[in-house]
This record gives C-alpha cells, structure tokens and sequence, in this order.
C-alpha cells in the first residue's frame, strides 16, 4: 500500500502476470506500468515508511526471468532507477527491503526459485545496490521474512524452504566472545552447543514417534494379511516447471521433491536438443534411436529417451 494517485489515502500496487504493475485506487484501476517480465513479487523500498506522504514512489519488483528492478513513480509515469540481472535466470520468488544492520540504510533482500538468497546494500556514493551476501540452500525457497528471533539486539532473514525447513541468517558477528560464557567460548561456538542438544531431543522424539508407527503397521498387517511391499509405496508430491529461457532460445525443465533426486529418465515423442548448463550437474545417457522399441498397444511411440544420473555439488 503506498501513496501514488491519492494524498489522502493508500493505492494498492500489483504485480501481474502480463508483465504489467497496476496501481488500483479504491476499486478503480488508475494506470499500468509495463515490466520486463511476468511479475512474481514486489515492496516499497521506503520499509515501514511506506505509508508517509511523499512526492514519489519507489518499490522493487522481481519477475520469472530473475531481473529485479527498481522503479520510480511520479505522478502515473514511472522511470527505471536500476536493475540486477542474473545470468541463471531464475525466478523471484521474494523481495524484502530492510535495515538489517541497523545502520539507517534499507539492504534488499532477493531469494529465488533455484534456492539462492541475495543481500544488497545500498552504496553512498554510487546510490546503487552492491552484493553483500549470497547463500545457496539447495532447494527452491517458498518465502522470506526478516526481524529478531533469536537475540533482541540482532536481526534474522528467515527462510521458508520448499521441503518445510525454516533457516535463518543473522547479523549478529558470531565470532566475538560470548559475554556470558566464562570459557572464553565465541558466540557461534555456544548457539551451535545449545542447538545441538535440541536436536538430539528432537531426534529421540522422532524416534520414537517411528517406533511407534512400525509397531502400528506391522499389527495392521499381521490382522489383512496383506504384502509389505505395497503397505510401503509413497506418493511425493512433484513441483516441476517448463520455461522458455529467451536468451538461450531453449526449454528449462526444473524437477524438485522432498527427498533427493538420484535418476531422471526424459521420454519424448518428439526429438529433443540438451544443452549443457551450469545450474545442476548430472551424467547424461541419451539412447540411440535405433533401439528405443515401439509401444506394445501402439497408444504412444517415443523417439527420444535419455537418463540423467544426478550428482549433488557440494556446497563452498
């Protein structure tokens, strides 16, 4: 909600799919603005000012093709104040602005739909965003938001992860000295003691939650005398998505469940170009037409069938 057409109460800005920022006051629509691409998120860079009167408006906004823009509205014209692109193209999937350091200026805070988390801050002399920090969590993130968790002096970026993990990244300096340890112990040193021994209650808690639920199903089996394999079969969930890069002139296929991938088997009935990437790293076995056999009942022949071995990276 920001002030943009009138002074005495708030216009609503949305970010549409027609790679278009509509500005709707009241129940009426006042004026679009043109983006680089379908928008997926967008905030006020004026963090919780947003609601003050002023002669401008900015906000930032982030599109599937991962560019994030900063966008100046005055009156129903708006000017692009500067963009960050990325060479991966991948989407955004939120936009926070806020003081994490605490030090009067608002850092901007990305995280995209390949796992990555961007922080920038905002250069003085410049008046453009630099990188300040960058974490890659492997899987694709679902939501962020920023404030004080942990400690009541140091604030947190949160993380919603796609399998339904929370992380979180502070700004407190974990190397220096605990002020309460007496063993001279860095801050680092003691929240990963006091988590460790959280998680090892959390882990016998699960275990014996498992435990339990072994106990019930092998009760449920023994009373039908049903097979154990088909008692075991499990469903996952699958979030797949199927873009085209422009710039590449070619088709991302992106795969991601709740447990690791290890095989990928690609069966078309059309014949398909890969191309090589540096988003994932996989063995890439494409078998000769020659020897891909026709359908028994002859409903669908594929001419292209290729399996891709999945290897983790590592993380830095």
């Amino acid at each position: 909600m920001e002030y943009v057409v009138r002074q005495t109460d708030f216009d609503a800005l949305l970010g549409c799919q027609d790679n278009t920022i509509r500005v709707v006051s009241g129940s009426n629509l006042a004026f679009e603005l043109p983006t680089s691409g379908p928008v997926m998120a967008l905030c006020s860079t004026h963090g919780e000012e947003s609601r003050i009167q002023r002669a401008s408006t900015s906000i930032i906004y982030g599109t599937n093709n991962g560019n994030v823009t900063n966008l100046q509205i005055v009156g129903r014209e708006g000017t692009v104040g500067w963009t960050l692109q990325d060479p991966n193209k991948s989407s955004i999937t939120a936009v926070k602005t806020f003081d994490i350091n605490q030090n009067g200026s608002l850092e901007v805070v990305i995280s995209r739909d390949d796992g990555r988390i961007d922080v920038y801050a905002n250069d003085i002399n410049t008046k453009l965003p630099t990188h300040a920090f960058g974490r890659d969590i492997g899987e694709s993130i679902r939501a962020i938001d920023i404030g004080r968790v942990n400690t009541a002096e140091y604030n947190e970026i949160i993380v919603a992860a796609y399998s339904g993990k929370i992380l979180t990244f502070t700004s407190e300096p974990t190397q220096q000295r605990a002020p309460d340890d007496t063993y001279g112990r860095t801050v680092q040193t003691v929240n990963n003691e006091n988590r460790i021994k959280s998680l090892k209650k959390d882990i016998e808690t699960l275990k014996a939650k498992v435990e339990k639920e072994k106990s019930k199903l092998k009760v449920a089996q023994q009373k039908a005398s049903v097979d154990t394999s088909k008692c075991l079969v499990v469903d996952f969930s699958i979030n797949s998505k199927f873009a085209l890069n422009v710039d590449e002139a070619a088709y991302a296929l992106s795969i991601e469940i709740q447990s690791p991938i290890d095989l990928v088997v690609l069966r078309s009935p059309v014949h398909l170009d890969l191309i090589d990437t540096d988003l994932g790293s996989a063995v890439v076995s494409i078998t000769p037409q020659t020897l891909i056999s026709p359908s028994q009942d002859g409903s669908q022949d594929y001419r292209f069938v290729a399996t891709l071995d999945v290897k983790v990276k590592k993380k830095d």
